[in-house]
């Protein structure tokens, strides 16, 4: 009786402290995505955007126009009006940048095949498996060119799949103009949105 008892007692606490530890985990996750958020906000206030310029027309392997913000390096601004969001976009991947902003992961808008990571923090590409298609997207460089696309397709790829992300995936092409993606829930997967540009760069 006294083991029953005993059993029991370590099976109560044990629920306990798995309680406890998922509450502190959601509150730490909710903690990173306030702050994620607060420093998004903040580097869009303080980056200045050109007026336009043609030089990457003529030199389009040049470097994006990179500028430095509280520390974190940005390389433009990332705009999806059906989702509410407006995003600087750090100038590379790096651990620390993606906590504060989604980060250009490789490529160029200037050579047709930018990839953009982020964190699916509720206000960073939390909400990208929802984007309808057709969906307008938006990126800004530093010199202040604009680069339109729409959203044509979702699909799933695997975690460790750095292949698939950066080729066609399922739709069988070889690159895209514009790849968004992020973790999905359990982090064994990524969400990737692909985009292909609806006109001319606006200037």
């Amino acid at each position: 009786m006294k083991d029953k008892k005993r059993n029991i007692r370590i099976l109560i606490i044990t629920g306990l402290l798995l309680i406890t530890a998922a509450l502190l985990l959601t509150a730490f996750n909710l903690w990173r995505d306030m702050r994620g958020s607060i420093a998004s906000s903040d580097a869009l206030q303080q980056l200045e955007f050109g007026a336009g310029s043609v030089t990457y027309m003529e030199v389009p392997e040049m470097e994006l126009p990179s500028s430095e913000v509280d520390g974190v390096i940005y390389a433009g601004a990332l705009e999806i009006p059906s989702l509410d969001l407006q995003l600087p976009v750090a100038a590379y991947w790096d651990t620390g940048f993606a906590h504060s902003a989604p980060c250009r992961y490789s490529g160029s808008p200037y050579t047709g095949d930018l990839i953009i990571a982020g964190h699916n923090y509720r206000r960073h590409f939390g909400k990208l498996r929802s984007l309808p298609m057709g969906a307008d997207v938006y990126f800004t460089d530093l010199d202040g060119n604009t680069f339109s696309y729409k959203a044509v397709s979702v699909e799933t790829v695997g975690g460790a799949d750095v292949e698939t992300m950066k080729k066609g995936g399922s739709a069988g092409q070889d690159t895209w103009d514009l790849t968004l993606f992020t973790c999905n829930f359990s982090g064994r997967a990524r969400i990737a949105v692909r985009c292909v540009v609806s006109d001319g760069p606006e200037i």
